[in-house]
């Protein structure tokens, strides 16, 4: 179908953005007034595939969930039902749409994490452990928390924990560690798991997003050419995940969880933990085991620089 007829035929509904993220903006400000077209509708997010072929989130109010997200000033349900996929979104009110994206005194948030300085083994480990305890403490068994608990020696039951361990616990025990040996262990857990984001993937971002902070992604983290491959093994939401991850960008729940984990307060990061981790079936959770898993492996190993 053309694009162009599609957007002049079709009836239009407009919504007013208040928030977007950094990753957002270059969807939301391209010259062009079509934004993109309907990738996937849900309860509580739309998806929007892009020209360049991105994925856009859109939510409700509140924090972004997303690293490529803009928050409306109203529910998202109230529009979600009435688009399909293929349904041509704009901004602006610059041409008919199915849907319009008003950004008129719209704010940006940048969503990238950047290094702190001055952590040492001793926090990082301290980090994993207070994190690993409050996992056990408040979602003991879902998600990817028996493999954290397999790493203490506890029993592995199911056959996907037990894959899990296979990719992560041979990093965990080397005294050294490489951009190398971490595209090896992400090769094996890309798309590992079901649902929308698989396991896999989200204990990836929540690694990855240790990396950025702690300064050590310019030489663990590949190039993103090297994610093009692996991608093509999970659903196209978790792979834009997965990219805006290995560039640096994130949700702002990761992101508050993540300042807060390393603050001054030590009691800062107990709410932005519960918050992360009531995000999908099992998603912030998992994410939250890749936390832990980074922390207990950058405490534990020398880093080697690549030549």
């Amino acid at each position: 179908m053309d694009q162009n007829r599609d957007i002049m035929t079709q009836p239009q509904a407009k919504v007013y953005i208040d928030r977007y993220s950094l990753s957002a903006a270059p969807s939301l400000q391209r010259d062009t007034p079509l934004v993109g077209h309907v990738h996937s509708c849900y309860a509580r997010i739309l998806n929007i595939q892009t020209p360049g072929g991105q994925l856009l989130t859109l939510q409700g109010p509140g924090l972004l969930q997303a690293p490529c997200a803009a928050s409306l000033t109203e529910e998202i349900e109230n529009y979600a039902r009435l688009l399909a996929p293929g349904d041509p979104v704009v901004r602006n009110d610059q041409a008919p749409g199915a849907l319009c994206l008003i950004l008129a005194a719209a704010t940006l948030w940048d969503g990238r994490l950047l290094p702190l300085a001055n952590l040492s083994a001793a926090t990082l480990q301290v980090a994993a452990e207070k994190l690993t305890q409050w996992l056990a403490q408040h979602v003991s068994g879902q998600g990817l928390v028996p493999v954290l608990a397999a790493f203490n020696g506890a029993a592995v039951r199911s056959p996907l924990h037990r894959r899990f361990c296979n990719a992560l616990m041979p990093v965990l025990a080397a005294r050294h560690v490489s951009a190398s040996s971490m595209a090896d262990m992400a090769a094996q857990i890309v798309g590992l798991g079901e649902g929308l984001t698989p396991s896999g993937d989200d204990l990836l971002v929540g690694f990855w997003a240790v990396l950025h902070l702690t300064g050590h992604a310019t030489m663990l983290l590949p190039a993103p050419a090297w994610l093009a491959p692996l991608v093509a093994n999970t659903t196209d939401l978790s792979a834009a995940f997965l990219r805006c991850a290995l560039e640096g960008h994130f949700s702002e729940l990761m992101v508050r969880l993540l300042h807060a984990l390393y603050s001054a307060d030590p009691n800062a990061w107990q709410t932005p933990a519960a918050d992360l981790a009531r995000v999908g079936h099992s998603s912030g959770v998992d994410a939250m085991a890749g936390i832990v898993f980074a922390n207990q492996l950058l405490a534990s190993v020398s880093i080697i620089s690549p030549q």
